[in-house]
């Protein structure tokens, strides 16, 4: 198991497999699967977590496309006064030249698990408003319990989609900042 875990790397193990066994945890909590109770196996929820980290990944993913919504965020930053000198891809692909990737990547991972978890908590709104509007709580006398989780979904929601937001930003500024301590001019001779 060490071998496998050692291969798998860090944004493996967080942005997928840490975020979506929190995912299934929450699932338990919020009534949407039995998962705990039912004496599942540890391994086993781990590695549906994990698959299931890659399921929200490419949702969020395809959403970003979709929407641009990291794009916009980085052109956000590109229009700042202090950044209009600097070319984003040029400053991007200096961290490739230089195999400083590392730089990007961490606030990459961090943007990754809060798009999941924003993908994941509106998936559970879904469920619960289904769960509303098909009068199974009204039913069942749980209506007051259905409300509350439908309120601490869209907060949470709210709460992971800013977090997404800043982390997008955040990596723009760390790219930037790369390229402003390594002297701009520099980098552009490199590249020609």
């Amino acid at each position: 198991m060490e071998n496998i875990i050692s291969k798998m790397g860090l944004y493996d193990l967080f942005a997928r497999g840490v975020t979506c066994v929190i995912v299934l945890c929450a699932a338990d909590l919020f009534g949407i699967a039995n998962i705990l109770d039912n004496g599942i196996n540890v391994w086993v929820i781990i590695l549906c977590g994990y698959f299931i980290g890659l399921v929200l990944e490419e949702l969020s993913w395809i959403l970003e496309r979709v929407f641009h919504s990291r794009e916009k965020i980085e052109r956000m930053v590109c229009a700042e006064v202090k950044y209009k000198n600097y070319d984003y891809d040029k400053c991007k692909d200096a961290l490739m030249i230089h195999d400083k990737e590392i730089i990007a990547d961490e606030s990459l991972a961090h943007v990754v698990m809060s798009r999941s978890f924003e993908m994941a908590f509106i998936l559970f709104l879904i469920f619960e408003l289904l769960d509303v509007v098909c009068c199974n709580s009204l039913i069942s006398g749980n209506f007051l319990c259905s409300v509350a989780d439908i309120v601490v979904l869209v907060i949470l929601v709210f709460i992971f989609h800013s977090r997404a937001n800043h982390y997008c930003k955040r990596r723009a500024e760390k790219i930037f900042g790369y390229c402003i301590g390594k002297k701009y001019e520099n980098i552009e001779k490199e590249q020609e």
